[in-house]
C-alpha cells in the first residue's frame, strides 16, 4: 500500500508540475507566403463555402458534415460543422477588410467562444505573408494545464493551422497559375490607358435617362471641343463611377476626349481628367443591350484575379448605329483600369 501511495504521490506531484508548465491560454498563430494577390487569397478565406478546399480539420474527417447559413461571405457569413472526430460547433465573420484581414467568432459545442483572425501583408518580393491566428479569451483552469501538456493541444493546434495554410497556398497557386484569358467568348487584352481628359458632363441618373443625356451631351461636347480648338483624340465616351443593378441607377459622364484640357468651355461643360494605369480592354461588336456580358466578362477576369477596378469604366463608342446598316460591325471598345491590389 505504501507503494501505491508513494506511486499515486508521484503521480499527483507531476500533474501539478505539468499544470504549472501547462498554456494558461489557449492560441496559435502560423504564417506562410503565398505567390498571389492579396485579394484573391482573401476571397478564398473570406467565404465559408471555400474552407472545405483547404480546411485541416476536414482533411482529417472527410464525413464532417457542414451546414451553411444563408450568408457564407463578409461580416455575418457562418457556418456550423459536425464531426465524430473533429467534434461540433459554429463560427460566424465579426470583422472584415477585404484584402487586408478578417475576425471570426468560433462555438466550440461545450468548449465556449474564441477568435480567430486572418492578416494578409504584402511582402518585398511580391508574396503576401498569410497570417491565421485563434485565440481564447479566458485563462485555462489551473487543473486543465497539466491535460493540455499531455495531450500536446499547442502543438497539434500549431500543425493543424501548418497544414491548413500549406493547402490553402496550393489552392490559390493553383488557382491563379490556370486563369483563363477568355470569358463569355470575349478575348481580353491587356493594355496601358493613358491619362485622359475629356470635354463633356457628368452627372447621377436613372438608366432609362441614359441615352437622352448621350443625345444632348455628345454633340454639346463635340461643338465646345472644335470651338476651344481641342485636339480630339477618339469618339464620344461614356465614363462610369456607380452603377446600381438595385437602383437602376448611375453616376456617370458623357463626352468626347481631348489632347489636352482647354483653358475656357461654353456653359454647361467641364473638363473630366482621368487617370491611366493597367487596364483591360474588350472589341465589343453588336447592340448596346449585348454590352452586359462584356462588362460580366471584364468583372469575372478582376475579381479572379483578386484586382480591383478603379473607376470610371469607359465606354468608347467607335462606331455611329446610325452610319450602319448591319448593327454586328458596331464596334464599342470597354475599358477598365485596375490595380492588383
Amino acid at each position: 500500500m505504501k507503494i501505491l501511495g508513494y506511486i499515486i504521490g508521484f503521480l499527483l506531484l507531476t500533474y501539478l508540475a505539468l499544470c504549472f508548465v501547462g498554456p494558461k491560454e489557449i492560441q496559435a498563430s502560423r504564417s506562410i507566403e503565398i505567390d498571389a494577390p492579396a485579394n484573391a487569397i482573401y476571397q478564398n478565406v473570406s467565404d465559408f463555402k471555400n474552407w472545405k478546399e483547404w480546411m485541416p480539420w476536414f482533411k482529417k474527417d472527410p464525413a464532417m458534415v457542414l451546414t451553411y447559413g444563408d450568408q457564407t461571405t463578409g461580416i455575418g457569413g457562418n457556418y456550423a460543422w459536425s464531426s465524430e472526430t473533429q467534434g461540433k460547433g459554429n463560427m460566424k465573420i465579426i470583422e472584415a477588410e477585404p484584402g487586408k484581414s478578417m475576425k471570426t467568432e468560433i462555438e466550440f459545442d461545450g468548449m465556449g467562444t474564441s477568435y480567430g483572425s486572418w492578416k494578409f501583408e504584402p511582402t518585398e518580393d511580391g508574396k503576401v505573408k498569410t497570417t491565421w491566428g485563434m485565440n481564447a479569451p479566458d485563462e485555462v483552469n489551473f487543473f486543465m494545464r497539466g491535460m493540455l501538456q499531455l495531450m500536446g493541444m499547442q502543438k497539434q493546434m500549431d500543425a493543424d493551422f501548418d497544414m491548413g495554410l500549406a493547402s490553402l497556398k496550393e489552392v490559390v497557386e493553383a488557382q491563379q497559375a490556370n486563369l483563363p484569358t477568355t470569358y463569355n467568348g470575349y478575348e481580353i487584352k491587356l493594355i496601358d490607358q493613358p491619362a485622359t481628359s475629356y470635354i463633356g458632363v457628368r452627372k447621377e441618373m436613372p438608366w432609362a435617362e441614359m441615352t437622352a443625356f448621350y443625345e444632348e451631351i455628345f454633340p454639346a461636347a463635340f461643338g465646345a471641343a472644335m470651338k476651344s480648338k481641342s485636339e480630339m483624340l477618339g469618339q464620344p465616351c461614356g465614363l462610369f463611377y456607380k452603377w446600381d443593378e438595385e437602383t437602376q441607377r448611375t453616376d456617370m459622364a458623357a463626352g468626347v476626349p481631348v489632347k489636352s484640357a482647354p483653358e475656357t468651355l461654353p456653359e454647361g461643360m467641364a473638363v473630366i481628367n482621368i487617370a491611366g494605369g493597367k487596364a483591360l480592354q474588350i472589341d465589343y461588336y453588336g447592340t448596346y443591350e449585348g454590352t452586359v456580358k462584356a462588362h460580366e466578362a471584364l468583372d469575372k477576369y478582376i475579381a479572379d484575379r483578386g484586382w480591383t477596378v478603379v473607376h470610371p469604366v469607359n465606354e468608347q463608342y467607335v462606331t455611329d448605329p446610325t452610319t450602319v446598316d448591319d448593327v454586328s460591325k458596331v464596334l464599342t471598345k470597354i475599358t477598365y483600369i485596375y490595380t492588383e491590389s
